[in-house]
C-alpha cells in the first residue's frame, strides 16, 4: 500500500540522516592569552630559560574533541612569537639572544605545523603523538619534529602540550660563549597552549 511504502521511504530517511545529524561538527578554537613558548639552553656556568606569553596563530584551528584521533584542522597552521617577546629574567642576556637569532633581521621565531599524528588515543581524554612541521629561526628553515600531548577533556578548553630538540648549529647560529665557555649547540623548545572555541 502507499502509506506503507512511504512509511518505509521514511523509515530508511531517517536512519541514514540520523547519524549525519548527531554527529559532533569541528570546533574553530582560539588560542588562549595564557599559552607559553619557552626555550632552554644549557651552559657549563648555568641553564637558561626563555619564555614567551604573546603567541600568535596566523591561522585558527578547528577540532572535535568527540573524534579525537581526527587531526586534519590542525594542518597548515602557523605558530609565531616575536623574540622581543622572550624573557629570560636577565635583560643583557635577553639583549644577547637577540643578536644571536638575529632578531633585528629576523624579528620571529615561527613553526608551521603540516601534520599531527595521535600514536595513543587514551580512554582518560589526554591523546599522546607526534608533530611534523617547519621551524624558522635566523632566517633558516628546518624540518623539526615533536612530541605532543592533547588534552581534550574539557572541550571548553583543549590543552596542548609539546617538546622538541633542535640545535643552533643547523640554523647557522653559533653557540654563545660566556667566560670563555660556548653552551651546549643542543636547544629544548616546549610549548603549552590552550585552546577555547
Amino acid at each position: 500500500m502507499p502509506w506503507r511504502f512511504d512509511l518505509l521511504a521514511l523509515s530508511l530517511i531517517l536512519s541514514l540522516a540520523l547519524p549525519t545529524a548527531l554527529r559532533a561538527e569541528p570546533r574553530v578554537y582560539r588560542l588562549a592569552p595564557d599559552s607559553t613558548l619557552s626555550y632552554f639552553v644549557r651552559h657549563p656556568m648555568h641553564d637558561v630559560k626563555g619564555e614567551s606569553g604573546d603567541i600568535k596563530l596566523l591561522k585558527e584551528p578547528s577540532y572535535d574533541p568527540a573524534n579525537p584521533t581526527d587531526m586534519s584542522g590542525l594542518r597548515d597552521i602557523p605558530l609565531q612569537a616575536a623574540w622581543a617577546s622572550f624573557s629570560s629574567g636577565n635583560a643583557n642576556r635577553d639583549a644577547n639572544t637577540s643578536l644571536v637569532v638575529k632578531a633585528s633581521q629576523f624579528p620571529t621565531i615561527t613553526y608551521v605545523i603540516e601534520s599531527v599524528d595521535v600514536v595513543t588515543a587514551a580512554a582518560d581524554g589526554v591523546h599522546h603523538g607526534t608533530v611534523a612541521g617547519r621551524l624558522y629561526i635566523a632566517g633558516q628553515k628546518q624540518a623539526v619534529t615533536a612530541s605532543v600531548d592533547i588534552d581534550s577533556r574539557d572541550p571548553e578548553r583543549i590543552v596542548v602540550r609539546s617538546k622538541t630538540q633542535v640545535k643552533m648549529t643547523d640554523f647557522g647560529i653559533e653557540p654563545p660563549k660566556l667566560l670563555l665557555f660556548a653552551a651546549e649547540d643542543s636547544v629544548a623548545i616546549e610549548t603549552t597552549l590552550y585552546f577555547a572555541p
